[in-house]
């Protein structure tokens, strides 16, 4: 049995690139999708921070429905560290942005 075509449409999301695409035995689909942003704000000074310090666990989030299927987008948003503050706080790249 073959395969039927696949065809790309735009997400239209800012700074996100999907990295998968996943169709589920419902008929949902479920888009694996990480942030292109290398930077954010830290969450105490609110200077922009740049330094990595890993990323969130996964979270499932719904979006709007695509040819009538609906849709979830996962991702891991990023951590960052403030290398400003005393203690060093961690921020996560707010996953609201993304959606």
């Amino acid at each position: 049995m073959s395969k039927p075509p696949l065809i790309s449409l735009p997400l239209e999301i800012p700074d996100v690139r999907v990295l998968q695409t996943e169709l589920t035995k419902d008929g949902e689909l479920i888009l694996t999708i990480e942030s292109t942003l290398n930077s954010t704000s830290c969450r105490r000074c609110g200077r922009t921070i740049t330094t990595r310090h890993g990323v969130e666990e996964p979270r499932l989030l719904r979006h709007l429905p695509i040819l009538g299927r609906v849709v979830y987008l996962r991702l891991r948003p990023k951590r960052f560290r403030c290398p400003f503050c005393d203690d060093h706080p961690t921020t996560n790249y707010p996953a609201a942005r993304l959606v």
